[in-house]
């Protein structure tokens, strides 16, 4: 259910038989934010800590999406 003002609620529509997920009984411990191997030392230390962070979750990201279309 979605509230868009304070008197109008939207229900969420469902997808068919597509399976829904729960995310937090998926195991993270797979999902991997290593992004070593992509980037030479050189480039890595070009890197300011939040360009790191965000390829780290552009990373992470990548692999749930992955984890959840299998």
């Amino acid at each position: 259910m979605i509230r868009t003002s304070a008197t109008e609620v939207r229900m969420i529509p469902r997808l068919g038989n597509i399976k829904q997920i729960d995310f937090a009984q998926m195991e993270l411990e797979n999902v991997s934010d290593d992004i070593d191997p992509f980037f030479t030392k050189a480039e890595m230390s070009k890197m300011s800590n939040y360009e790191k962070l965000r390829f780290k979750n552009m990373r992470k990201n990548f692999e749930m999406m992955v984890a959840v279309g299998q």
